[in-house]
């Protein structure tokens, strides 16, 4: 699953909508989580149980898109936000590559995900779209990391035309 990011609890809300018998169908789910929350043994404690692993490589640990690599050979499936940080206002942020690295070498079902906060004066209201799945093509893995990147993340932002 490849998202946008603006808020902590941004994995959970979108998997929230889905219905419960898909939802079982892509267990266990990994999350990378950024290094910093996986610092102290209490958050530890509450994240890598509900499936977060760190996203930033560290030696001796399952982390990086080395480990997710590991974790998706295990038939475990993957949650990223490209964007590698929360964006919280319509900001354009350099997308990180890693998810075009995961497409580039393993045949993975992509699930585009774009999740939309709506705060007006007189109502909050969270939606969540999601996209058609699909797979990157052979030539289009022979592409720079960059490009890769940004052609699967422009199906998340394709999905905000829809709010």
């Amino acid at each position: 699953i490849v998202a946008n990011h603006k808020s902590m609890i941004d994995p959970y809300l979108i998997l929230a909508t889905l219905p419960f018998n898909i939802y079982r169908t892509f267990l266990p789910i990994r999350f990378f989580t950024a290094n910093i929350y996986l610092n102290h043994w209490w958050q530890r404690c509450f994240l890598l149980p509900f499936g977060s692993f760190r996203a930033y490589y560290t030696e001796g640990k399952l982390s990086g898109v080395k480990g997710a690599l590991q974790l998706s050979d295990r038939g475990q499936s993957l949650f990223i936000f490209p964007e590698g940080k929360r964006v919280r206002h319509n900001n354009k942020v350099e997308i990180k590559i890693g998810v075009g690295y995961l497409a580039q070498k393993r045949d993975l079902t992509i699930i585009p995900a774009f999740l939309n906060y709506n705060v007006s004066s007189k109502t909050r209201k969270t939606q969540v779209y999601w996209g058609k799945p699909f797979k990157i093509r052979s030539t289009m893995k022979l592409k720079d990391l960059n490009i890769l990147s940004m052609h699967i993340f422009s199906k998340v932002e394709k999905l905000a035309a829809l709010q």
